[in-house]
């Protein structure tokens, strides 16, 4: 008789008879073919004790041989005789992404319900009088990452009484991101960043460097200061605008956030930063309708990117019953209604977050449907897939192409 003891720093995802062993500390793994006796022995290592008795019966068969062999060679355990132990060990039993019946919501906690949010983005107002280079990314980038959100037709403004109520109630901890139209023509803006400067909270400002253009109010430059500000980049640029914009910030710790729909928009933004030595910086691929051969080389992922990233347990826990994408965060905008992503339902209007904020909140950690929740293990054609909990999560990106598998493993 042997002892089999994988260690619980593995963990495993089953498809159909494949399932994947993951090593969590350097993210060796391999793929199991799943056969009669090997697949009580799985049955095993999931349930109390990660260590099995293995009659030497088994360990004639060669597809348990090699399955030994895998696991002692990428130190995912190991494979002794009885004889060697006084008494039987104890193992942790490792833990299988693919069980649904183990799944416990760690989010639905009554009293800190609030402490689940992490981000929050205002949109303060959608319109602006400033002509953009890209009226195309100005009205619509919004729906893939913050953005300018451009509608001159139907402009609406947020209250600034209601913005700061609705600051007031949520948690000191959480990031709050800024945006319009053009935030600097909200006509607000002053008392607004006068009031934001008491709070605690990382806030980012995100201004288009074309909006800056006419910014002449020293006052307001001074209160830029005391904030985070992204610097929103489009193409075609006008090198001469954003230089003398920035000049205008040269005191304030800014970002630049580059829009990118191909790989010369991608030069470019490159050819910029390298002349002027950016350091704070990030280029964004904006999918504009008819730039899928750009995504598909430079967006959308491989095997060997799967195996780049370092998971924990609990990372991959976490990603197994929720979407890290849009876990935790919330939209407010500038017509006054909330949403967890514009992709998605209004969840309810800002009067009525104020009064039940709990029971909003509470309904995106308890329905499996919503944008929270939902993730690539719940949906095809990723659920059939024995990378998906790997895999990056749900994003805007897969809503706005249409495609829930921005890959290359799953056709």
């Amino acid at each position: 008789m042997y002892y089999l003891i994988v260690y619980s720093f593995v963990c495993i995802n089953q498809i159909d008879s494949k399932i994947l062993f993951y090593n969590t500390l350097d993210q060796s793994h391999f793929i199991l073919i799943l056969n009669k006796g090997l697949r009580k022995v799985i049955n095993m290592l999931t349930s109390e004790n990660a260590c099995v008795e293995i009659p030497f019966e088994l360990y004639k068969d060669k597809e348990f041989r090699n399955f030994i062999s895998n696991i002692e060679n990428k130190n995912m355990g190991f494979f002794e005789k009885i004889s060697y132990f006084k008494e039987k060990p104890f193992s942790p039993p490792i833990c299988d992404l693919s069980n649904q019946n183990n799944e416990i919501n760690i989010f639905n906690r009554p009293k800190y319900i609030l402490n689940n949010l992490r981000e929050v983005t205002i949109y303060l107002n959608n319109s602006s009088t400033t002509k953009y280079s890209n009226n195309k990314a100005a009205s619509e980038a919004y729906k893939q990452f913050d953005y300018t959100r451009i509608n001159n037709d139907n402009k609406n403004e947020l209250d600034v009484k209601r913005v700061l109520t609705f600051i007031e109630l949520l948690p000191q901890l959480i990031t709050f991101n800024i945006l319009g139209g053009n935030i600097l023509q909200f006509r607000y803006i002053s008392k607004l960043l006068d009031n934001l400067l008491k709070y605690k909270n990382r806030i980012v400002l995100h201004i288009h460097y074309q909006d800056l253009s006419k910014i002449n109010d020293n006052y307001i430059i001074e209160l830029l200061k005391n904030f985070n500000i992204n610097i929103l980049v489009d193409f075609p640029l006008n090198i001469e605008e954003l230089q003398k914009n920035l000049l205008k910030l040269k005191s304030t710790n800014y970002k630049l956030v580059f829009l990118v729909e191909n790989n010369i928009d991608f030069e470019k933004s490159e050819n910029f930063i390298d002349n002027l030595n950016i350091s704070s910086y990030n280029q964004v691929p904006f999918f504009n309708g008819r730039n899928l051969t750009f995504f598909r080389r430079n967006v959308f992922i491989t095997k060997y990117d799967i195996f780049q990233v370092k998971y924990s347990i609990v990372e991959l826990l976490i990603n197994r019953i929720s979407n890290p994408t849009y876990f935790g965060k919330l939209i407010l905008n500038s017509d006054g209604n909330l949403y967890s992503s514009f992709y998605s339902e209004p969840l309810d209007t800002l009067d009525c977050f104020i009064k039940n904020k709990e029971i909003i909140i509470n309904k995106l950690i308890i329905d499996k449907s919503s944008d929270w929740i939902l993730n690539k293990p719940q949906i095809s054609p990723c659920n059939k897939c024995i990378y998906n909990f790997l895999c990056t999560p749900l994003s805007n990106y897969e809503k706005v192409i249409g495609k829930n598998n921005l890959c290359t493993l799953v056709k």
